[in-house]
């Protein structure tokens, strides 16, 4: 086979270097004798006939380089020597050595800080699921002549009625707004207007203390091979009133839909928000009846019952940008 007889080779030349140089100088040597009988033979001179021969043969050094160079492995012998050459003359210069170890080691790590800050910026994915599947698509128009652009909300909703190219467009503008901030002095911060939210929940994770029920509740309840995901879209805005004092619990409603099992309800959702320094933390509780959702509870000998409802539960933290 090919291979074999390369990985052969390689192993000859790369391991029995000695012998293949004492073969290929006998060999050249040989055919260089050849060639000065057969110089001799038409009658030149001894001297004369070593010479021409020479001549034509082209030299015996030249050629065992011509020969070194085709043989197998070849480029990792010059590389292993071309290391042992710099090692050696490292070892000799310290000094030289030192400063250019120094200078790497500077290079290396501004290169990386550099990177990291890159990456953190430009390059880090986005903090949820199929980050690379998000697009923004911006319209452009001269402020000289319309100064809060050209598109109105009848533009957007023909433009996703007639959609073909995106799963789910929305539409969002960024503002400063004000909000009520401590002891009613009002606060400026940078928003955004949005004519959608969604909070998506992977169900292939869902664990408990019994591994047996959650395979049967995954494969025969929920399904998850089918409906891997349940999805609540926020179908109004949620008013939270001024901004709460720090420490303070206020509460909220969010009305919206409710994607679970393939069926879609409409459901209010009871919200506590919590203002924590630079942190508002939003937390909410939906009970869920599972027969409103098509879900059969699961049938096995691993599961012994399994109630006919839940509870979505959800978490959501807004810091400064």
């Amino acid at each position: 086979m090919p291979w074999l007889n390369l990985l052969a080779t390689l192993r000859r030349n790369l391991f029995t270097r000695p012998r293949m140089e004492r073969d290929l100088d006998e060999e050249v040597h040989a055919y260089l004798e050849q060639l000065t009988d057969e110089k001799r033979a038409a009658g030149i001179g001894t001297a004369e006939a070593r010479r021409a021969a020479l001549i034509e043969f082209g030299g015996v050094e030249q050629v065992k380089e011509e020969v070194r160079q085709a043989r197998a492995g070849q480029m990792l012998l010059q590389m292993v020597q071309d290391l042992r050459y710099g090692f050696r003359a490292l070892r000799k210069h310290r000094a030289f050595t030192v400063v250019a170890i120094l200078a790497l080691a500077l290079g290396i790590g501004a290169t990386t800080a550099m990177f990291s800050v890159a990456y953190g910026i430009l390059m880090r994915p986005l903090p949820y699921a199929d980050a690379d599947r998000v697009a923004v698509v911006y319209m452009r128009f001269f402020p000289r002549d319309f100064a809060f652009g050209t598109m109105c909300i009848r533009d957007y909703l023909m433009w996703k009625e007639n959609n073909r190219a995106f799963e789910d467009p929305s539409l969002f503008t960024n503002a400063r707004m004000d909000v009520g901030g401590k002891e009613g002095v009002p606060e400026q911060v940078q928003g955004a207007s949005v004519t959608a939210a969604s909070v998506t929940a992977d169900l292939t994770g869902l664990t408990s203390d019994s591994a047996g029920r959650d395979g049967q509740l995954s494969r025969q309840g929920l399904q998850t091979a089918t409906y891997p995901t349940a999805t609540f879209v926020l179908g109004q805005p949620v008013d939270l009133g001024s901004l709460p004092p720090d420490g303070q619990v206020v509460t909220a409603t969010a009305t919206g839909q409710l994607t679970l099992h393939g069926q879609t309800r409409t459901v209010q959702v009871p919200l506590q928000v919590k203002r924590s320094g630079g942190v508002i933390a939003i937390a909410g509780s939906l009970p869920i009846t599972f027969a409103d959702y098509g879900i059969q509870p699961p049938t096995s000998f691993a599961v012994l019952s399994v109630a006919g409802n839940g509870t979505m539960e959800l978490q959501l933290l807004f810091t400064h940008s």
